[in-house]
């Protein structure tokens, strides 16, 4: 069975960090919350890949904020939907960046 979703290089180190970021500066309970939200984001993402928003600017590109549900959360997946349909997830980047400065250069591969 072909996986319904694949990760960039940069949002596997992205996916990474953002918890163990999430540890050091706010202790173990924040962490498990934080990466439970990052889980169940991803989830929703891919079963409903229309629930982001276009990027401005960058045909194809989608933002979904990780935040549901009163679980504040300050960042989202940058992503977009493949020809095949699988949704590949680009970055996960914090609402204060500038997204477009974070598209992959070789966002074009396929």
């Amino acid at each position: 069975m072909t996986a319904r979703f694949l990760t960039h290089p940069l949002a596997e180190t992205d996916i990474a960090d953002v918890p163990a970021y999430t540890l050091e500066r706010f202790g173990a309970r924040q962490y498990h919350r934080y990466e439970q939200i990052i889980v169940e984001a991803l989830t929703r993402l891919v079963e409903h890949p229309e629930i982001g928003r276009a990027l401005k600017g960058r045909a194809g590109f989608f933002l979904y904020s990780i935040g549901r549900h009163g679980r504040r959360a300050s960042h989202q997946f940058l992503y977009r939907v493949r020809e095949d349909g699988r949704v590949e997830i680009l970055r996960l980047l914090h609402d204060s960046m500038d997204v477009s400065r974070h598209v992959p250069d070789d966002f074009d591969g396929e």
